[in-house]
C-alpha cells in the first residue's frame, strides 16, 4: 500500500522571515477553496490569529479599514 497523500493547507501561513521583521504589523493569508480567511496580527513579540468565514468583515488595523471578506472572492469561482 502506497503513502497516502498529503493534501497542501488551503491556507498558507506567514512566512517566518516576514515574521521577524518589527515594521510588519499584519498578514492576510486567504483560503484558495474557501471563503476563508486568517488575519495575523503583531502583539508585542507574539501574533494573533483570527479565522474569519462567509460574510464576517474583516478588521485591517494597519489601514485603518475593514473588508467584507467576499469582496476579495467577488468574481473568483471557488
Amino acid at each position: 500500500m502506497g503513502a497516502p497523500a498529503i493534501r497542501k493547507p488551503a491556507i498558507q501561513t506567514m512566512d517566518i522571515d516576514d515574521m521577524q521583521i518589527l515594521s510588519v504589523q499584519e498578514g492576510l493569508p486567504v483560503d484558495s477553496r474557501a471563503v476563508r480567511a486568517q488575519p495575523w496580527r503583531r502583539d508585542g513579540r507574539r501574533w494573533i490569529v483570527e479565522d474569519f468565514t462567509e460574510d464576517a468583515t474583516l478588521p485591517l488595523a494597519s489601514v485603518g479599514a475593514e473588508l467584507p471578506l467576499t469582496a476579495l472572492y467577488d468574481g473568483i469561482a471557488l
